[in-house]
């Protein structure tokens, strides 16, 4: 059996992490027209994470080395929630440079930075009316991999991590997943 990598590589070979990913949702739901061009941390995390299962049903590289974390609001990448949490849950994030210059940049992008941009653009669309505590209702549900960990959690356990590998399986069932992993799954 094949030793999984453990990132995905840009054009020049940098690797990428969960602010990527995070800041690239940011900068596509920015652009988008009101209503939908708001986002908070709560929905940022939740658009991360579904991203992220989407990306992992297709891909067998696990993208990013950060492990997925089970908190109350659901599953969290803790990168993002470190990086954005002087917004609160619900407080608009506004678009900075810093934000610019760490998504995926869409100049000079290999197959792979196309499938990632469409796989974001895929997934903010699927879920653009979505609130954010709809989005905690969603990755909550009986059968997610958060819920599988929800009685420990509850029993007041931390730190406990989601495999990649569950996070695989669950957005591999084609109900959980969206239109860009079909056209390119195998």
């Amino acid at each position: 059996m094949s030793k999984m990598k453990k990132g995905v590589s840009s054009p020049d070979g940098k690797k990428y992490d969960a602010l990527n990913l995070a800041n690239s949702i940011i900068i596509y739901t920015k652009q988008q027209e009101p209503p939908y061009n708001f986002i908070c941390l709560l929905k940022l995390m939740k658009l991360s994470y579904i991203a992220l299962g989407n990306y992992l049903a297709v891909r067998e590289d696990d993208f990013f080395e950060e492990d997925v974390e089970v908190w109350r609001y659901g599953p969290v990448i803790p990168s993002i929630w470190h990086e954005y949490k002087e917004f609160s849950l619900y407080t608009a994030i506004p678009i900075t440079r810093k934000i610019r210059n760490h998504g995926f940049a869409v100049d000079g992008m290999s197959d792979k930075d196309y499938f990632l941009w469409a796989l974001i653009i895929d997934v903010c669309d699927k879920y653009k009316d979505q609130n954010a505590n709809k989005m905690v209702a969603i990755t909550h549900g009986e059968g997610t991999p958060w819920f599988k960990y929800k009685k420990r959690l509850l029993q007041g356990e931390r730190g406990i991590r989601i495999k990649k590998n569950e996070i695989r399986q669950y957005y591999r069932h084609e109900d959980n997943r969206g239109i860009l992993v079909d056209a390119v799954r195998p």
